[in-house]
């Protein structure tokens, strides 16, 4: 479920078209924290169209009647005291399902993978998946695979429920199919989750999220795999989640959701950064956010090349949090303008009691993807 904020030209003449328009995440369990994240949302609106005049870039976006979206339309009437009655009765109704849920069963991140032929995209059809399931007390998510000789490593996040602290972890597949590990190859203070690898001069690095931080780090690895050194903080001050890259046009570029600040989520707001190299200094991109919508904005992969076009993996958030994953084919990519469009989705029906599925990656001869099960607390 998704409400649309936008601003709009409401001037003589006007022809009601959006001059910014964000679609967010509605709130099912409380009316208060749903105002309060459109409130904090809708305060950048105005500001975001300034810059983007500023910049040279037109703000208009559509028409009202041709951009509301199929599950946040426009307002309507304000409802009656019947209405509303039956409106809080379902939110309690959602509170009360949420805590027994809480109580009876836990939410756990699991992986699968299977073979293929493609050198480094995921392979276009998940069939004959094997599973690997951690241990109840954990859970495993956030894949990227490597090959290297004769093996497969994937890099993870691992996170013990009962530290609540995420730290990066590597699985290895030999040549025969047998898993070994997990191994911890990283570990903070602070939250690690997604560890984005890519090589670049002869050097294998990562980039984990680290928005507990509020930093957007870069890591060497000084003796593969399990060995990584901090080589530098790429950004600092800020709620950055799901940082990749991708080499493009002689420029690299770095796709990352940031919250806007007060706001409940950060599922919604991707910008762009561009720099000569990935060590930096990283410039945003002039249309930035480039994309604000819950449904395929955040970040669920490497992007990858088909037949000549990029492709952009992304979550969609709207039901819930990583419900699935929606591939995007990139239309429009330098640094004035930035356009995508939606051309398949991924749904978290792959394996057996799979309920949401957010990220998935592929490297040579192996695609990897994650999901989220439930399992009983009681036994």
């Amino acid at each position: 479920m998704t409400t649309v904020v936008a601003l709009h030209d409401v001037a003589a003449g006007g022809d009601g078209r959006w001059l910014v328009k964000s679609f967010v995440k509605a709130d099912k369990r409380s009316i208060w924290r749903h105002c309060n994240h459109l409130c904090w949302t809708s305060s950048t609106l105005a500001g975001r169209a300034l810059g983007r005049l500023y910049n040279g870039a037109a703000p208009m976006e559509g028409r009202r009647d041709e951009s509301a979206s199929s599950d946040g339309g426009q307002p309507g009437r304000i409802p009656d005291n019947r209405e509303m009655a039956h409106l809080l009765a379902r939110f309690a109704g959602r509170a009360v399902a949420y805590g027994l849920g809480r109580m009876l069963y836990r939410d756990q991140w699991i992986l699968a993978y299977t073979a293929h032929d493609e050198e480094d995209a995921p392979c276009s059809t998940l069939a004959r998946l094997r599973h690997l399931i951690p241990p109840k007390d954990r859970f495993w998510a956030d894949p990227f695979p490597i090959a290297g000789g004769n093996r497969h490593y994937i890099f993870m996040e691992e996170l013990i429920y009962r530290k609540q602290k995420g730290h990066i972890a590597v699985l290895e597949i030999n040549r025969r199919g047998v898993v070994e590990g997990p191994r911890t190859v990283l570990e903070r203070d602070y939250h690690l989750s997604y560890p984005f690898t890519f090589s670049y001069g002869g050097a294998l690095y990562m980039v984990p999220e680290t928005s507990g931080n509020r930093t957007v780090e870069l890591y060497r690895c000084v003796e593969f795999p399990h060995r990584w050194e901090l080589d530098r903080v790429l950004m600092d001050g800020v709620h950055a989640v799901d940082a990749t890259l991708a080499e493009h046009g002689g420029r690299w570029w770095m796709f990352v959701n940031i919250a806007v600040e007060g706001a409940l989520y950060d599922y919604e707001e991707l910008h762009l950064f561009h720099a000569e190299s990935p060590l930096g200094p990283w410039r945003p991109h002039r249309r930035n956010p480039v994309k604000s919508d819950v449904r395929s904005a955040r970040p669920a992969g490497r992007l990858f090349r088909r037949g000549g076009a990029w492709y952009r993996p992304s979550q969609n958030c709207a039901p819930r949090y990583g419900y699935n994953i929606v591939i995007n084919k990139i239309e429009t990519w330098d640094i004035d303008e930035y356009a995508e469009v939606e051309v398949d989705r991924i749904s978290p029906d792959w394996g057996q009691g799979v309920v949401t599925t957010h990220t998935i990656n592929g490297c040579a001869g192996l695609t990897v993807i994650d999901g989220q099960i439930r399992r009983s607390t009681l036994f």
